[in-house]
């Protein structure tokens, strides 16, 4: 197991070395990490934690209060910097939510397993979905042209892979061994 994880973390690292072909890669592993993995990996996890996340609810509450507090002190403090509008735009939205491309998630998955896993895929997920909703919103304030990004958030694919990767885990009661494998371990290919 280990050294399929090892092989999957240094292909990653080969792919973002070699350019040729390595973009068509890149937007593949991409495309799997928001569309199938992260929801599998939710998923997968509740499903082996029943009894252990069965109040998961809570930290999805504490999470969004959090980030919640965090944007608008944010906003407000970058409100009073002396910069052009779009300059205060661009330095909301990068400083609020910056890019760690998911780094966090492989991480926790090999320190702490399937648990830490879990909890870093639903932190970025909320992160994430307060970034497409509230970012684009705030950020759009200071531009004077601020409109909903609830069409944002609805398009969002990790949204909706989640919610219906939430659902069916009170549903099913046991997953192979190696599909979870797979899901674990498949993160690692990630650019």
């Amino acid at each position: 197991m280990i050294y399929f994880i090892l092989a999957a973390f240094a292909l990653g690292i080969i792919l973002n070395y070699t350019y040729t072909r390595a973009k068509v890669v890149k937007d593949y592993a991409n495309t799997y990490l928001i569309w199938f993995g992260l929801p599998l990996l939710i998923f997968l996890s509740l499903v082996r934690n029943k009894g252990y996340f069965a109040d998961f609810g809570f930290f999805i509450v504490i999470s969004s209060v959090f980030l919640l507090i965090i944007n608008l002190v944010h906003f407000y403090i970058v409100r009073k910097v002396k910069i052009s509008e779009k300059k205060k735009a661009s330095l909301f939205l990068t400083t609020t939510y910056p890019n760690t491309a998911f780094l966090g998630i492989p991480i926790l998955t090999f320190f702490f397993q399937e648990t830490g896993a879990l909890l870093a895929a639903i932190f970025t997920i909320i992160t994430l979905i307060f970034h497409f909703s509230l970012g684009v919103y705030f950020s759009n304030m200071y531009l004077k042209r601020s409109r909903s990004a609830l069409s944002e958030v609805i398009k969002f694919p990790l949204l909706w892979g989640t919610i219906i990767a939430m659902i069916l885990s009170f549903f099913v009661q046991s997953a192979p061994e190696w599909i979870f494998q797979f899901s674990k371990s498949a993160i690692y290919l990630a650019p």
